[in-house]
């Protein structure tokens, strides 16, 4: 208790003297050489750099930058974007956080150095947050985001974490992070890699599964690298894709994977070396040669697995055919199908935070939604009823509201599918207006 007290001051704590941008440059502190100013290493960085990325229009981008005044010591400087967001920031220091990289302004009024080494940053919500990383004595399995209004870095409290949680693969999605537990290496791990997950509104965490059994290469606390459909981890000469829809996963060669195995063997630390994405594309820049790989084409004819097996099942399936039932589960971790009804429960119930060591439904149970669209069968709904049942009439955005519609549509079919044999919601266009669609409910007849 006195631990976290001290970390929770710790991390509100606020400088006497805000950092700034121009206390960095120069990079003329002989006093300790592992010593820099708040935004200091951005200096390090071959001139023009970060501009010409920023330029390129990528989504993010990780420039390893070398001290001016030890050979050898270096540091990471990362970019990030979504949509009008941008931000640039310095790994293990939050000092220095720049939401206007093309100016430079310093936007942080926090002193913790040395706590997010290999953090996974990620957006929600228009902040800036991390999950995991080290601390200069222990990992942690933290989850905190820097706030805009104080410029501090704050901690988003959650129950107990499992135990490996601190040492594990991370990937963060819209609604949710996600964990890969194991130590070391996978193939040699005598125990089976589990698999939670922490959603972002919530401070439960949820076990989910043992990780698929086909997935034998793996190695944890691996840089996490956020695709605009996958995520994606580098070991040896290959690439773990994860896909975003539907958490289905793979292993395929990678000329990027070999790149990184080749820089690891020769044991070259390469100032300004740099990877960077765009979309689905994949660029690393090692020693002057930028290698490029566009995953929609790395993972064409790819065998696609389910993430974990849920609730212990046995690892091998009995058919190819039996693997869809796994998709409502998934289904309802994505946010489509329980997502509206479970913050409406929430909010109804109020009840304590406690923390989840299994699986959120029973495998046997319909989700709320399905079963009361049970009830309703052979009802046709208007587009605006149907967005009234799924709690997304609120949504401001015709475009937002459509994208959500089509996305908790094809959920709910997912799992009455798996459940029952066919879809239970279908798309009618209006006799009257065709370009109005009425929404039936109604089981397949193959149900």
């Amino acid at each position: 208790m006195a631990a976290t007290m001290l970390m929770c001051m710790v991390l509100n704590a606020s400088a006497a003297n805000p950092p700034s941008w121009e206390d960095g440059l120069g990079g003329k502190d002989q006093l300790n050489t592992r010593c820099w100013r708040p935004g200091e290493p951005l200096d390090w960085v071959r001139p023009g750099l970060i501009d010409s990325l920023i330029e390129e229009g990528f989504d993010y981008f990780h420039i390893t930058a070398e001290s001016t005044r030890k050979k050898g010591y270096n540091k990471g400087a990362c970019y990030m974007r979504q949509d009008s967001l941008e931000v640039l920031f310095i790994e293990g220091d939050m000092r220095y956080i720049c939401y206007d990289p093309v100016n430079r302004t310093n936007s942080s009024q926090s002193v913790v150095v040395g706590y997010n080494y290999y953090s996974l940053p990620y957006w929600y919500n228009g902040e800036l947050c991390f999950q995991n990383g080290q601390s200069n004595w222990y990992r942690h399995s933290h989850r905190h985001f820097h706030s805009r209004q104080n410029g501090q870095l704050e901690m988003r409290a959650t129950g107990p974490a499992p135990n490996g949680v601190d040492q594990s693969l991370v990937f963060a999605g819209d609604s949710a992070s996600y964990f890969i537990t194991f130590l070391g290496k996978l193939e040699e791990s005598e125990k089976p890699a589990l698999v939670f997950t922490l959603p972002h509104r919530s401070q439960d965490w949820i076990y989910l599964g043992k990780l698929h059994p086909s997935i034998k290469r793996l190695r944890n606390w691996t840089r996490t690298y956020t695709l605009k459909d996958y995520w994606v981890f580098t070991y040896d000469s290959f690439a773990t894709v994860i896909r975003k829809h539907d958490l289905a996963i793979t292993q395929v060669p990678s000329k990027v994977a070999i790149s990184h195995k080749a820089k690891v063997e020769s044991s070259a630390l390469s100032p300004n070396k740099w990877q960077a994405i765009k979309g689905n594309t994949f660029y690393y820049n090692w020693n002057g040669t930028t290698v490029i790989e566009n995953f929609d084409e790395s993972v064409v004819g790819a065998q696609w697995k389910p993430l974990f097996v849920p609730f212990d099942l046995p690892s091998k399936a009995p058919s190819s055919e039996a693997q869809p039932n796994l998709s409502y589960l998934v289904a309802l971790l994505l946010g489509g199908i329980g997502g509206a009804f479970l913050l409406r429960g929430m909010r109804a119930s109020r009840r304590p935070k406690t923390t989840l060591t299994k699986a959120p439904i029973d495998p046997g149970q319909p989700t709320p939604m399905l079963l009361m669209l049970m009830s309703r069968r052979g009802e046709l709904l208007s587009t605006h009823a149907l967005d009234q049942l799924f709690d997304h009439h609120h949504v401001a955005s015709s475009e937002t509201r459509r994208s959500k519609r089509s996305r908790t549509i094809q959920m709910i079919n997912m799992e009455s599918t798996a459940r029952y044999g066919g879809d239970i919601i279908h798309r009618e266009r209006s006799d009257v207006d065709k370009r109005v669609m009425n929404y039936r409910i109604e089981l397949d007849e193959t149900a």
